[in-house]
């Protein structure tokens, strides 16, 4: 049988985000870097005079790939800070599978300064893409010890006024919450806050408060996670969306989102006001 989660997110469409494929990501090719996510940094950097030149010229070998396959050892041993922005996207367009440094490259991508909305939609949308229902209790370890759940978490604060990027960001969420483990790593990050304030900024927007309402029943998993819910308003924040969204996904979830809510001490009295 089908979790709540596959059954509400098989309807979703944005069409920003669609057909994020790999010659999306070749369109996004950055000229201030010097070319293409392809090309490394130090090789776009370095002219006839630059700092590798003699290297080259001497016959050394490193060249374009072993320049990759160290950021990729970087990367794969932890270290996430700094990462350029083409590595970071490269390693998640170049991705078919969920793996630790795909999260990495993926963390690092989304919460960069550099990157544009355009190139963050298309990370997130490679993510929906890559973490396939049901996820599978090693990659729901994965997601929950990653930095994925804090950045897609900011992702969500950064763009709450736009309704394609923050919804891409609720749907990654929803897909990483699976297990108590991934649930709980969303709420240390203020996915409560986040969920609640991005259903007050579209009140009106379907498919913004379906990905909410989702997330949020995904985030209550066990009593504490719910009073806290309960506690921050979201009883009203989802009795307002089926008011204003009449769609069926929006009154199913929004149902579903109240019996997980309403089943805690507390809860009854919030739906009654």
């Amino acid at each position: 049988a089908e979790s709540p989660a596959e059954s509400g997110l098989h309807f979703l469409s944005f069409p920003r985000a669609k057909d994020m494929t790999s010659d999306t990501f070749a369109a996004r090719r950055r000229p201030e870097t010097g070319g293409g996510y392809g090309q490394s940094n130090l090789k776009a950097g370095t002219g006839k005079g630059g700092a590798w030149a003699g290297y080259h010229n001497q016959g050394g070998a490193y060249n374009q790939g072993a320049q990759q396959q160290h950021q990729q050892h970087q990367l794969t041993n932890g270290a996430t800070a700094n990462i350029p922005l083409p590595a970071a996207v490269r390693g998640v367009e170049e991705a078919s599978a969920v793996t630790e440094y795909v999260l990495r490259c993926a963390s690092a991508a989304i919460e960069h300064q550099q990157a544009t909305q355009q190139e963050v939609e298309a990370v997130l949308s490679k993510l929906c893409s890559l973490i396939t229902l049901p996820v599978s209790p090693q990659v729901s370890q994965m997601l929950a010890n990653s930095a994925l759940p804090s950045a897609v978490v900011r992702t969500i604060r950064r763009y709450q006024n736009e309704a394609p990027c923050a919804a891409l960001a609720c749907v990654v969420a929803v897909k990483s919450t699976g297990s108590t483990e991934g649930a709980a790593s969303h709420i240390r990050a203020g996915a409560l806050d986040e969920v609640n304030n991005l259903m007050d900024v579209h009140p009106s927007h379907g498919g913004v408060q379906n990905v909410s309402l989702l997330m949020l029943a995904g985030l209550v998993k066990d009593n504490a996670a719910a009073r806290t819910a309960v506690a921050s308003g979201s009883v009203n924040r989802v009795l307002k969306a089926m008011e204003l969204t009449t769609g069926r996904e929006v009154q199913s979830n929004g149902l579903a989102a109240l019996r997980l809510l309403l089943g805690q001490r507390g809860a009854t009295r919030a739906f009654i006001k």
